[in-house]
C-alpha cells in the first residue's frame, strides 16, 4: 500500500506545468462556479424542498432571483474570496505551511470585522474596501464566535462539524495549482487546518481537506476523459486524507470514506431519483454531508454545468454551501469559459471574483 501511495502522490507532483491563461480559466471557473452555486441557493436556504417546489414549480428552483438586479452570494462566497486573498499575500515565495496559514487566519479576522465584529489583531485586507463584502449574509455562528475568540487572542472552543469550513477552502487547491513545490498532501493539510481554526470537529475539517484535495487532483489530472476523471479523483483522495489524518482521527476518515464511497457508488447509479439519493446522504449542514451532496451532485451531472447546480441546491438543506461546493469543484474542472452565460450575469462581485482569480493565476511559479 505504501508504494502505492508513494507512486500516486509522485505522478500527480510530475504532471506537466500548466501555463498561465491555464491556471486563470481553472481558478475563475471555480471561484465564479462556487458563488453561482451559492447565489442559487441563497435565495432557498433554510426552506424545505416542499416550500421550494410550491414557490418555483415541479422541479424546484433553476435560475437567480435577483435582488435590486444582483443575485446575491452569501458567507460562503464571502469566505472564500478571503481565503484566496490571503493566499495571494504569499506571491512567489517558497511554500510555507505556517504562514500560509498565519495569513488565512488574518483575513478571516478580517472578514469577521466586515460582520461588525472586532479584530484589532488582524491586518487591513484590500477586500475590506469593498462594501458590498460588508453585507452580513447568514454568516454561521460557529465561524463568528470562533474568529470571536480568536480576535482576542484566544483558540476556539467547539466540537463543530459544520460544513463552514468545507465551503470556503477551494482557494487552497487553486493556489497549489499555481506552484511547484506544493503536493496533494500539502493541500489536504493547509486546507483541513485552515478550516480547524473554527471548526474543531474532525470531520468539520475532514471534510474540507478532502474538498480541496478533489479539485487539486482532477485539475492536475484535466488531460483525462472528463467523464472519468471526477470518478478516479473522488476515490483516490481517500488515500491522501487517511495519509494526513488517519493516525490521529481514524474514526472520522472512515466515516469520511464511508460517505464518498456511496457517493460514488449513487452516482453511477442512472436509474434513481437524484433526490432520493441526496436525502440519503443527508440536509448539508455538516461537513461530510455538504460533502457527499455535492460531490454526487457533481458527478451525476459532470457533463451539464446548470443540472449540476440545481440538483444540488434543490434539496431540503443547506442549499447555498453544497451549491457552492459543487460549484467550486465541477468549476474548476470545466473551466470559466465553458461556464453557460446565465450564471455569469448579475452574479454579485463577479468582477471581484475574476480580479481575484486573476491576481492568484499572476503569482505561479
Amino acid at each position: 500500500m505504501q508504494g502505492d501511495i508513494f507512486t500516486f502522490y509522485t505522478y500527480f507532483n510530475q504532471k506537466h506545468t500548466m501555463d498561465k491563461e491555464t491556471l486563470y480559466d481553472i481558478i475563475a471557473g471555480s471561484l465564479v462556479g462556487g458563488a453561482a452555486g451559492d447565489a442559487l441557493g441563497y435565495t432557498v436556504e433554510f426552506e424545505s424542498l416542499g416550500v421550494i417546489k410550491a414557490a418555483y414549480g415541479k422541479d424546484g428552483i433553476s435560475a437567480y432571483e435577483p435582488v435590486n438586479g444582483v443575485a446575491q452570494i452569501s458567507d460562503d462566497t464571502q469566505m472564500t474570496l478571503f481565503t484566496a486573498d490571503a493566499l495571494t499575500q504569499l506571491r512567489k515565495e517558497p511554500y510555507n505551511f505556517e504562514k500560509a496559514l498565519r495569513y488565512i487566519k488574518d483575513d478571516y479576522l478580517a472578514w469577521f470585522r466586515t460582520q461588525a465584529g472586532q479584530a484589532r489583531l488582524a491586518p487591513h485586507s484590500v477586500l475590506e474596501d469593498i462594501p458590498e463584502l460588508h453585507s452580513r449574509r447568514a454568516p454561521g455562528i460557529t465561524c463568528l464566535s470562533a474568529l470571536g475568540a480568536l480576535s482576542m487572542g484566544r483558540a476556539a472552543e467547539n466540537d463543530s462539524k459544520g460544513c463552514g469550513g468545507a465551503m470556503r477552502v477551494a482557494p487552497v487547491a487553486l493556489y497549489a495549482l499555481t506552484r511547484s513545490d506544493m503536493s496533494a498532501l500539502d493541500v489536504a493539510s493547509l486546507a483541513g487546518e485552515a478550516a480547524r481554526l473554527t471548526h474543531l470537529h474532525p470531520l468539520g475539517f475532514i471534510s474540507a481537506a478532502y474538498v480541496a484535495t478533489l479539485i487539486y487532483i482532477s485539475c492536475k489530472n484535466s488531460s483525462s476523459n472528463q467523464g472519468n476523471l471526477l470518478y478516479d479523483s473522488a476515490t483516490k483522495v481517500v488515500s491522501v486524507i487517511e495519509e494526513v489524518y488517519g493516525a490521529d482521527y481514524a474514526h472520522a476518515v472512515k466515516q469520511m470514506t464511508a460517505i464518498v464511497e456511496k457517493t460514488v457508488r449513487m452516482a453511477r447509479e442512472k436509474d434513481t431519483l437524484d433526490i432520493d439519493n441526496i436525502r440519503s446522504l443527508g440536509e448539508g449542514w455538516v461537513g461530510e454531508e455538504a460533502v457527499g451532496i455535492a460531490l454526487y451532485c457533481a458527478l451525476r451531472h459532470n457533463d451539464d454545468f446548470s443540472a449540476a447546480l440545481r440538483a444540488a441546491v434543490n434539496h431540503d438543506g443547506d442549499s447555498d454551501s453544497t451549491g457552492a461546493i459543487c460549484g467550486n469543484i465541477l468549476g474548476a474542472i470545466w473551466g470559466y469559459d465553458r461556464i453557460p452565460y446565465i450564471w455569469k450575469e448579475n452574479l454579485e462581485l463577479h468582477d471581484t471574483l475574476l480580479a481575484t482569480a486573476r491576481r492568484l493565476a499572476d503569482i505561479a511559479i
